[in-house]
């Protein structure tokens, strides 16, 4: 890495400079652009969205500066607080519709906007909560002298210079500098990137903790490689991913891929390529999503239209109802009511609803695992109890990161041992799937147990 030393002495010079000719009451009025996105604005900032993402994508404002989002494109967009899903990076005292007060709650359509006010100093992420792979950063420091000030440093230092470091150094790194060197790496190689990405998070072939957000950040990152690796290779680039990070790249890929083309783009996927044909659907459930604004009524009537009754469409609804558990914002569910959300469909969906319903207890409503499993043993319809208590072991699996001795605490707390059983089994499928660390002994463990020798095949 190449960098220019300039001595102290000179950039302090310059700075002095420039107050002097500019004089500080119109630091804050100026535009400079360093390295190309970094742009220093004054109280009144505006971003604008287009199908490209953020524009700037990296902002320095003075603290009580007010950032307003504006959609340029044709599809909604959703800007927000980092992390996805949880929108709760920048803490606020009153809670928003997810999390934080930094989140406009909904899709803005084309020409709306959504500000917020910055008042406190840091460096917050946002995204796209429809597009989670595009992202800006927002540095919010004590003055616009501050501000005027650091820019001049990032030129003369050449900030904008970048090497992907050692995999130890980027584990140590705060979210704001891992998120910022894999977008910059991707942009420029998400083939290189998606196989850094894979060493950091992955152990001998199975997904490993690093830090307290996992598996969170792992999955935002692959969204933005996906989304890289289509804007290089086109939807071809599916072969690229696989189902590490809860499919994060292939989410990325397929919601660019709505995004430049609409279903067209991802029927196409469906019909032509052979071996990725399951991923492609399943990421169209995703997409579909957010490309219908969270209408998940309108998403799954799409999922039927491009499908039938066919197990493709199953596999697009739950691709739907596993993006709608997790990102869709919580006041769309009604704790007094639990049921309620899922009663609202139709037989064809209602299934696939109450395989999420577990997940939604804990998730959304934040009910403790006890709470949830003990009102899913209370319904009173005996199909749609089965289909609740057969899926806590899901919510096992992703409670525990797949440790064997907290799958075997958690089950074991059942009253029903039928459903401890279960509980049990499904666990060990899901860790499988999720290829938690030790996943291999784990489910060895389990289902020797169990004399389901079928379920442990590797």
């Amino acid at each position: 890495m190449n960098k220019r030393i300039i001595p102290p002495v000179i950039i302090i010079a310059v700075i002095v400079l420039e107050i002097g000719v500019l004089g500080f009451g119109q630091i804050s009025s100026l535009n400079l652009t360093s390295a190309g996105i970094l742009k220093i604005l004054g109280d009144n900032t505006v971003v604008t969205i287009t199908n490209e993402g953020f524009s700037p994508s990296s902002i320095r404002i003075p603290i009580g500066s007010t950032i307003t989002w504006i959609n340029k494109d044709k599809h909604p967009s959703w800007p927000a607080s980092d992390f996805h899903p949880t929108h709760g990076q920048y803490l606020t005292k009153e809670k928003g519709c997810i999390s934080s007060l930094l989140d406009a709650c909904r899709g803005i359509d084309n020409n709306e906007q959504y500000s917020f006010t910055f008042d406190k100093k840091g460096t917050w992420g946002i995204h796209d909560h429809l597009y989670p792979g595009m992202t800006m950063t927002v540095e919010v420091v004590d003055s616009a002298l501050s501000v005027k000030i650091s820019a001049i440093l990032d030129i003369f230092l050449n900030k904008d210079s970048f090497d992907l470091p050692p995999v130890e150094d980027f584990r140590n790194l705060d979210y704001q500098k891992q998120l910022a060197i894999i977008k910059k790496a991707s942009s420029k190689n998400p083939r290189t990137t998606w196989e850094y990405l894979k060493k950091i998070y992955v152990k001998d072939n199975q997904v490993v903790a690093t830090d307290a957000s996992w598996p969170d950040n792992p999955h935002v990152f692959a969204h933005i490689i996906g989304n890289e690796f289509y804007n290089q290779y086109g939807l071809e680039a599916i072969w690229e991913c696989d189902i590490l990070f809860a499919y994060g790249c292939v989410h990325g890929v397929t919601e660019k891929t709505i995004l430049e083309q609409g279903i067209d783009g991802i029927y196409k996927c469906i019909t032509t390529m052979v071996g990725v044909k399951e991923l492609c659907i399943h990421g169209l459930g995703h997409g579909l999503l957010s490309w219908k604004n969270y209408d998940i009524k309108s998403a799954i009537k799409d999922c039927g239209f491009l499908f039938g009754a066919s197990l493709a469409r199953n596999e697009c609804y739950d691709g739907v109802m596993m993006e709608y558990t997790l990102y869709a914002p919580r006041s769309n569910f009604d704790p007094d009511n639990p049921f309620k959300f899922c009663n609202s469909f139709s037989d064809e969906f209602r299934t696939h609803c109450f395989t999420y319903q577990h997940k939604i207890f804990i998730r959304v409503f934040g009910w403790s695992f006890d709470r949830a499993t003990e009102e899913c043993l209370s319904v009173p319809d005996e199909n749609i109890r089965a289909i609740c208590t057969d899926t806590i072991g899901i919510s096992v699996a992703h409670l525990t990161k797949g440790e064997l001795g907290k799958i075997r605490n958690y089950c074991a707390s059942i009253k029903d041992k039928n459903v401890e059983y279960t509980c049990l089994i499904t666990a060990a499928i899901e860790v499988r799937h999720q290829r938690y660390y030790d996943w291999k002994n784990t489910i060895t463990d389990i289902c020797n147990e169990f004399f389901i020798a079928e379920e442990c095949v590797f």
